[in-house]
């Protein structure tokens, strides 16, 4: 959980304990005798605070996980990095160094929006606090999971070449080639090391590949595709293929709203 978000879990306590309360000082005014006084009370009494803890931690986790995910949507989905910036700055402020993988994760979405803003320094701060996380943490899963974070941010900041060693190493901290190839980490940590060793080796043929597929997935992030339209607008450039060119940024200036993308794109497509 997000450390923004663990008033829930106070208030979670709280409720949990004024509900035997509650009944107990009922009982009382109804029977004239204590509740706890018996063996029978005093286990229902428990019952009444391990079960309203356990009810409410499950409400407050659904909620936790709608408001996150409303938070980023603004970015991923609505694509106004100015809105989720706004809105979730209180989140990422109260996530302090070292960060774990779900701090982590936030920040780079948080980190990415910064950049669609021109932000760059204060980007580059959030990736090197990333990176003073994962050094600092202890266990093989956590820093991994911190590592794969850091090298989406890294491919932005610093480039495909950086962004592959982080995702070897997070690979190689999840278990590498003896770990469950379907484990949802190792599918994505995969998928990027062979994004990111074709953006290192120029083969454009993989990347063309990569990003049609991306951009052509309503599944994907609206984000992800206007990105992915703009890279492969920009290898269709380079191969002189001027139709897939003016369509991917026609999809960017369409979808894009308010990312940084749209101004180049729109400018490229009337000089087209």
């Amino acid at each position: 959980m997000l450390p923004y978000f663990k008033k829930y879990a106070i208030i979670s306590c709280v409720v949990a304990v004024a509900v035997p309360v509650v009944v107990s000082t009922v009982y009382v005014l109804v029977t004239g005798r204590m509740m706890a006084a018996s063996l029978d009370g005093l286990i229902i009494l428990l019952l009444l605070l391990f079960g309203t803890m356990m009810a409410m931690q499950v409400v407050f986790a659904k909620r936790v996980a709608a408001e996150t995910s409303e938070l980023l949507d603004l970015y991923n989905e609505q694509c106004d990095p100015a809105a989720l910036v706004e809105k979730g700055r209180a989140v990422a402020e109260a996530i302090t160094v070292p960060f774990n993988t779900d701090g982590s994760w936030f920040l780079t979405y948080y980190a990415q929006a910064l950049l669609d803003l021109g932000r760059t320094d204060a980007a580059r701060k959030i990736l090197g606090e990333i990176a003073q996380s994962a050094s600092r943490a202890r266990k093989a899963p956590v820093k991994a999971g911190i590592l794969m974070n850091e090298a989406v941010l890294a491919a932005k900041l610093e480039g495909p070449e950086a962004a592959l060693k982080l995702m070897d190493e997070a690979y190689e901290l999840f278990g590498g080639s003896s770990a469950n190839p379907a484990d949802r980490n190792i599918v994505f940590v995969n998928g990027q090391r062979d994004l990111l060793r074709a953006e290192v080796e120029g083969d454009a043929k993989a990347q063309r590949t990569f990003y049609a597929r991306a951009q052509a997935d309503e599944s994907v992030p609206m984000r992800l595709r206007v990105e992915s339209a703009w890279k492969l607008a920009r290898l269709s450039y380079q191969e002189g293929d001027t139709a897939t060119e003016r369509t991917m940024l026609q999809f960017v200036v369409d979808h894009g709203n308010k990312l940084a993308l749209v101004a180049p794109a729109r400018k490229q497509l009337g000089e087209l």
